[in-house]
């Protein structure tokens, strides 16, 4: 990096993505992933030393021009593809948006054999049936969690921001009808 864009700080970075470009919920180690995870988007450059700068094209590297840059390139990576979990962490998007299930197929599947329900489950059969319950969501976060790691982002850091994405979805599942099996008493 030359004279014309100096690295700062993480910290710094993250205050400037307090002041106005993401949510208020983020916390700084929620953030530190989140830089990292804009490096690999191509947002920052990294400058040794824990320094960064914006990437050459991205606005000022520094002065009053420098929030409104990083605001401006962080929405048009939220558009993209690859910036698939920004936004949830930019202000400007609404709170209904859907949360992008993955395109490899992961997602809740329909069990095609037929479980027999005892009144008095083992241990076996209750772990069983959690695991089916609960797959789908282990497949998610592992596809997601696949899809976030990169040059500087870690899995733990990948996780971190799977979480912080997760924890803001509002979706419910669906609730079933109720249907009543039989009135008949075992013998």
């Amino acid at each position: 990096m030359g004279a014309d864009s100096p690295g700062r700080t993480v910290n710094y970075w993250i205050s400037i993505l307090r002041d106005g470009i993401v949510v208020d919920e983020a916390s700084d180690v929620v953030l530190r992933p989140l830089i990292r995870y804009l490096a690999d988007l191509g947002a920052f450059e990294y400058c040794g030393d824990d320094l960064w700068a914006l990437a050459k094209g991205q606005g000022p590297a520094s002065g009053e021009g420098v929030s409104d840059g990083l605001s401006r390139h962080f929405v048009s990576l939220a558009q993209e593809k690859n910036g698939f979990i920004l936004k949830y962490f930019s202000r400007e998007v609404p709170a209904d948006t859907e949360f992008d299930l993955p395109a490899k197929g992961v997602g809740f599947k329909k069990s095609g054999g037929s479980l027999k329900i005892s009144a008095d489950l083992s241990n076996y059969q209750i772990v069983r049936k959690m695991g089916r319950q609960l797959s789908p969501f282990i497949e998610l976060e592992n596809d997601i969690v696949n899809r976030l790691e990169g040059r500087r982002v870690t899995r733990s850091d990948a996780k971190i921001l799977f979480k912080f994405v997760f924890s803001k979805m509002r979706t419910m599942a669906k609730p079933r009808q109720w249907e009543q099996i039989s009135r008949r008493r075992h013998k």
